[in-house]
């Protein structure tokens, strides 16, 4: 069973429910995209990740992630939500995730071949 916890930080004081959480790997969904990564702390009203899954692109196969080191700080200001993941699924979720968008992109390459 996955533990999640819900909140809308209408107050300072909700950001002590996130405190359980510090130190550990999560995913965290927000109203309009998640992030992951292991919870470090709260700065300023946001949520800091270190190391964090994050994504760039490359042209041979298109949207590249992987866990980096370094802050990624997520806006506490609207309803959230944290789900405990460790590091080797997060690992896991980067690997798959590059094996998928690998195939995408050859097979549009191939289309684009067939096409010409």
């Amino acid at each position: 069973m996955t533990k999640r916890r819900t909140a809308g930080f209408e107050s300072r004081e909700q950001e002590g429910a996130y405190h359980e959480f510090i130190g550990k790997y999560v995913t965290i969904y927000t109203s309009n995209s998640n992030f992951s990564g292991r919870l470090t702390g709260i700065e300023d009203d946001r949520l800091v990740l270190n190391p964090h899954v994050n994504g760039h692109w490359d042209s041979k196969i298109g949207l590249v992630r992987k866990l980096v080191h370094g802050n990624t700080k997520i806006r506490i200001d609207a309803d959230i939500v944290i789900e405990p993941a460790t590091k080797e699924s997060l690992a896991n979720f980067c690997t798959y995730q590059n094996k998928e968008n690998l195939k995408k992109q050859t097979a549009n390459n191939t289309k684009a071949a067939d096409k010409q």
